[in-house]
């Protein structure tokens, strides 16, 4: 995969990297003959499993990467069968359009670390993606709205997306926080250390911060979130849809 199929944008580069090292270091001693026995399949469910239980989406996108690889082989002739291929994915979209409760919020709020908390904070007021919270940096803050180009399925997309008072505040002091511990830096979210995050290392901290009350909420939840939030605030269904990339019916709808 490091010819034609290589993707073209940066981020997908490193993503495709990331997945190839680490199984590389799982599988890469092993041959032929083991990765096309029927067995082969259920070491690859439990694998996944293992690895990232945390993060049901990156377990897919690694079986997937690693589809690709063996149909490679397969199509090479060094393999008769392709065992990742059409593997039952572990990540089930949600099928509600709810929000997380502000009081659950508020509990985990209470025991997370503060560079979580921020990570939580910023995910609920502005609705954004893993992906998108990774690299949202100040110059993305306007002011009353965040200007930011996101992605979904290979789309860029310019997104606005207003901020209530509450949020515009939270900013404030987030700047201030960071310039008093780390000086000010691109990134709005850092790591304990004072470093920029990955999207897993994000999505793992905040599923991991739910878990630890027995809750089941994701950073996905964070746009519902923010929908609720921001139609409690008197936005029209317009300036959220055009926010969050959702029709106007979807934002009536939730």
């Amino acid at each position: 995969l490091e010819s034609d199929n290589m993707p073209d944008s940066k981020a997908r580069h490193d993503e495709t990297h990331y997945y190839a090292k680490i199984i590389r270091e799982q599988f890469g001693k092993t041959s032929a003959q083991a990765a096309q026995q029927p067995r082969f399949r259920k070491i690859l469910r439990k694998w996944r499993q293992n690895r990232f239980g945390h993060s049901p989406r990156q377990g897919d996108l690694a079986i997937g990467f690693f589809s690709q690889v063996l149909q490679m082989a397969v199509d090479d002739g060094d393999l008769t069968i392709n065992r990742a291929a059409r593997l039952k994915k572990m990540y089930q979209p949600p099928d509600d359009k709810k929000p997380i409760p502000p009081e659950d919020l508020e509990i985990v709020l209470g025991s997370a670390k503060p560079h979580v908390q921020d990570m939580l904070r910023l995910g609920s007021y502005t609705g954004l993606r893993a992906a998108d919270l990774a690299v949202i940096s100040w110059s993305h803050w306007k002011g009353d709205r965040i200007e930011i180009m996101t992605s979904k399925s290979g789309r860029k997309q310019l997104a606005r997306i207003p901020l209530a008072s509450e949020a515009q505040a939270f900013l404030q002091g987030l700047k201030r926080r960071q310039m008093e511990r780390h000086g000010l830096q691109a990134r709005m979210l850092l790591g304990q250390k004072g470093r920029p995050m990955v999207p897993k290392t994000i999505t793992r901290y905040i599923s991991d911060a739910f878990k630890a009350h027995d809750m089941e909420h994701t950073a996905h939840r964070f746009r519902n979130t923010y929908v609720t939030n921001m139609v409690i605030k008197g936005f029209t269904f317009e300036e959220i849809g055009l926010a969050v990339g959702w029709s106007k019916n979807t934002v009536v709808e939730m």
